[in-house]
Formats: C-alpha cells, structure tokens, sequence
C-alpha cells in the first residue's frame, strides 16, 4: 500500500535522520503504513498541519482519499471500543469507511501494542475522571 510513503511524505516537517533512513528502507515494501507510522508517531508524538490539510481537504471536497486516522473501532482489526489510528476514507462526512488491510505477524504484534498503550492511556484518565 502506498499511504505509508504518502504519509511520509506530506509529514516530513523535520524527520531525524534514522527516521528518513527508516521510511528510505520501508516505503515500497509490504507492510509499510503500519510500521511507517508506527515510527512517526514514536519520534513525533503527532501529525503535521500538512497532513492535517489532506484531511480537511479530502473533507471540503469529498475526495474520498484513503488517509490514515484515528477511528473509533467497533470489530474492525479484531477490536472494540476503542479510538486508534487506522487507514480510513475521508470525505464530506468525515470518516466513511474504516479500511482493514491485511496485516502481518510483526504488524499484527506492533498494532496490538499501540493498542494497549491506548488502552492504558484511556483508562489512566477514566480513573482520573478526565474521560
């Protein structure tokens, strides 16, 4: 899938340098959105004001673009009630679809960890009645 080099590429606003060497070596191999922004998100804690611009866009003109978001899951990837970030496909309504693409073991095992660092996040503020 080629979201992940897309996404690298309208995120790039002050990669390291074992970053760029990273997306370098995994952006035409399969796999690549989940463990691209995988490292994104590990070294930049969030997504750029030009990624948030294709979002917007694709939003203003029901483009229908395949863009990488953070949706609320009810079965898709094999979980429930919870907020995490997924290809999905943005138009005039906002998110229309969640896209479930095929993942690996690695992927699997990766996703599986941002997931329970999600979980964990939103139970701490539960508990601290923030949610």
């Amino acid at each position: 899938i080629d979201l992940g080099v897309y996404m690298a590429s309208v995120t790039n606003a002050g990669f390291s340098k074992e970053l760029e060497a990273f997306i370098e070596e995994w952006k035409n191999k399969p796999g690549n959105l989940i463990m691209i922004l995988h490292k994104v998100q590990e070294e930049q804690g969030y997504i750029s004001k030009e990624a948030a611009a294709a979002v917007a866009d694709s939003i203003i003109n029901d483009q229908k673009k395949m863009i990488p978001c953070s949706a609320y899951l009810e079965g898709e990837y094999g979980y429930n009630d919870i907020t995490i970030g997924v290809p999905c496909i943005i138009g005039k309504n906002g998110i229309e679809k969640i896209v479930e693409i095929e993942l690996n073991e690695a992927e699997k095992a990766l996703f599986a960890a941002s997931e329970e660092a999600v979980a964990k996040t939103t139970a701490i503020l539960k508990e601290i009645n923030v949610l």
